[in-house]
């Protein structure tokens, strides 16, 4: 069992925190109870000499930015913790170290890079290290370069005389422990997973688990190989995406509900109930609350988030580390979850209801959906039924997703190289038989065989346009549904809400409206759901007469 020594201020923060003479949110106090439960241990022991070494370099850097211009980085209690627990853990008799990977949350202009660039200084003039090579990583060369320049900065506060680092363009050597740290991008070929130690910056920008994985990729042979990720919240919501995944492995590791000792999480946010507008709770967010961040200056961005309802978003973001959808997202994740609820088609009578079916089968390699509209007790319920193929799982980007989805029933695997028209009507046929189908829609454009076909079934069909005039009343009404919650039910199905977090609204000179895919012409992003229910909650707009024509083609 290690010395718990208060006598240094990492171990003292510790107990600030517990004992609430430091205001934190949750996630902060629960990586000091994690931290200090840790002492208990017979495995693991803290190595105080290695990180008051590492702290001793740090903090004869002098800072060039900020408020702090001009003077020495003393490192602030919680950095010393973060410097603790990165670099003070190891397992008994052994040179092994605990942590291998790292993720820093805290708000913007709060320091973060400047601690990230000052760690790999550290980990550079150790000399115990063979060769360390640290990588700057970003999803932008542009971003990578702001950490790399504050890295400069400290290394020629250091060294101004260029003795120790030999400092290039993009690359910065230390001849004496063989050490590099480089500047490195997703849009540079450069990424080929042989850092033993990275810095991946502002990873919220990440919307795929690529460039962590290649970098991770080169780090099994190496007995402290060091990931770290730093970043604010983002709007990129959902467990595909790489910071929200580790956010939510956050929360089940240091509340308990499953053990990982690799990981450490120093994650500065609000707690769910605090009100953003108090600024007594903004140093849960921002621990660098009037020193690197100025009182005043977040007291206006504050009243700019009230005053400008637009901007709200943006600043509850970056500048207090909250995550929110963006404003341009069609629908906000909460507003979704408050509608959706799990239910099946038999709770339905199938003699007094009937549904409409929508259908899309665009991609034949991809996510293909179809959706069923019911009109019940004056409520409008929804029920989706993704399918993919065996090209989609093996071709998509999202196939590990497909795969996990599948596995858990929340999505069909059609056993074949394309969609089977007669498998998509043999779906339709057995929805028709639990409730009574009054219409199918198809897109007009593609759909031809699968008009044929229905009409061959005896199921009438109708065309609905993929326009964006065709599409623009169901979107604002859907959307006003959703919004007030109180007419409609959404099959409670995360590839559901998965397509609905992917959607933009396109627009019109008009001012129609239409969903779009949240990457654009990329198009890997998936919205097929909304696109089907849209379509089935066009022709029951239809035939309620609530807009439009209620004159029905059937079987045209």
């Amino acid at each position: 069992m290690t010395n718990y020594d208060t006598t240094k201020p990492y171990i003292q923060y510790i107990e600030d925190v517990l004992s609430g003479k430091i205001l934190s949110g949750k996630l902060v106090y629960l990586a000091c109870k994690r931290a200090k439960s840790w002492f208990s241990r017979d495995d693991i022991e803290l190595h105080y000499d290695e990180i008051d070494t590492k702290i001793r370099i740090v903090q004869k850097i002098k800072q060039k930015r900020g408020l702090q211009a001009g003077k020495p980085f003393i490192l602030l209690p919680f950095q010393q913790f973060i410097f603790s627990q990165i670099f003070g853990w190891y397992y008994v008799g052994t040179d092994k170290r605990v942590i291998n990977n790292v993720l820093i949350m805290m708000a913007r202009q709060t320091g973060k890079t400047y601690i990230a660039a000052a760690i790999a200084i550290a980990i550079a003039l150790d000399k115990t290290l063979p060769s360390p090579q640290v990588d700057f990583i970003a999803n932008s060369a542009k971003q990578s370069t702001i950490a790399f320049r504050h890295c400069d900065e400290q290394c020629a506060s250091l060294d101004p005389k260029g003795k120790i680092f030999k400092r290039y363009r993009q690359q910065i050597r230390v001849p004496r422990t063989g050490a590099t740290i480089n500047i490195l991008s997703a849009d540079t070929s450069k990424l080929d997973g042989r850092a033993s130690y990275f810095i991946s910056d502002e990873i919220h920008e990440n919307k795929n688990w690529k460039i962590w994985e290649i970098c991770k990729s080169g780090q099994g042979s190496l007995k402290n190989p060091l990931a770290i990720g730093i970043s604010t919240a983002g709007w990129w919501i959902g467990e595909e995406y790489p910071l929200y995944s580790m956010w939510t492995s956050a929360n089940n590791i240091l509340n308990g509900y499953i053990e990982d000792d690799s990981w450490f999480y120093m994650i500065f946010q609000l707690d769910e109930n605090d009100n953003w507008k108090d600024p007594n709770v903004w140093p849960k967010a921002v621990p660098t609350l009037g020193l690197a961040v100025d009182y005043s200056f977040m007291e206006n961005r504050i009243q700019e988030a009230i005053n400008v309802p637009s901007k709200e978003i943006e600043i509850k973001t970056k500048n207090l580390n909250m995550w929110c959808q963006s404003s341009q997202v069609w629908i906000p994740k909460e507003k979704i979850d408050v509608v959706c609820q799990k239910f099946d088609l038999d709770m339905f009578n199938e003699e007094d209801d009937v549904s409409i079916v929508g259908v899309d089968i665009a991609e034949v390699n991809d996510l293909a959906s179809i959706s069923v509209l019911v009109e019940h007790d004056d409520k409008v319920y929804f029920k989706s039924y993704p399918f993919v193929c065996k090209a989609a799982l093996k071709e998509s980007r999202w196939k590990d997703f497909y795969n996990r989805w599948i596995d858990d029933g929340y999505m069909i695997f059609e056993d074949d190289e394309a969609i089977d028209l007669d498998w998509v009507i043999n779906k339709v046929e057995e929805i028709n038989e639990k409730i009574p189908i009054a219409l199918v829609a198809y897109d007009p454009y593609r759909g031809r065989q699968l008009k044929a076909k229905c009409y061959k079934a005896g199921i009438p069909c109708k065309g609905v346009g993929q326009g964006i005039a065709n599409f623009s009343e169901p979107t604002m009404t859907l959307e006003s549904y959703i919004r007030m919650g109180k007419q409609i039910v959404i099959d409670d199905n995360p590839v559901t809400k998965w397509c609905f977090s992917n959607v933009l609204l396109a627009r019109d000179v008009n001012n129609n409206v239409k969903p779009e895919k949240s990457d654009g012409r990329a198009g890997h992003n998936k919205i097929d759901i909304v696109i089907t229910m849209l379509m089935t909650f066009k022709l029951w707009m239809d035939l309620k007469g609530i807009t439009g024509s209620n004159e029905v083609v059937v079987l045209e």
